[in-house]
């Protein structure tokens, strides 16, 4: 650019130079929202496996402490009974003999 009178000349911008950057601007700013859209759709497939495989664990876990509570509950019956239960002692080699 050329200096005059201590001014620096200005290009002159016409409009069809102006239409033709932001229609390459607007052609870039296309490119970029389609890359982001792939972007997100990708994510959101992602998102939604990770939903299927938290949804599948937490059943698994839940059904893992219902067997557990079963299972215990169980063995605590059991327990309990067989130290409640009156003991057999007719065929018992310690049977006190009754008067």
């Amino acid at each position: 650019m050329q200096y005059h009178h201590g001014y620096r000349q200005r290009a002159t911008v016409t409009v069809p130079v102006m239409d033709a950057r932001f229609a390459a601007i607007d052609a870039r700013l296309e490119i970029f929202e389609a890359r982001m859209d792939a972007r997100f759709a990708e994510m959101d497939a992602r998102i939604g496996k990770c939903k299927a495989e938290l949804v599948r664990w937490v059943f698994l876990v839940m059904l893992g402490n219902v067997a557990l509570s079963a299972g215990a509950t169980a063995v605590l019956n059991s327990a309990a009974h067989a130290l409640t239960a009156e003991p057999e002692i007719r065929n018992s080699a310690i049977a006190c003999p009754r008067n």
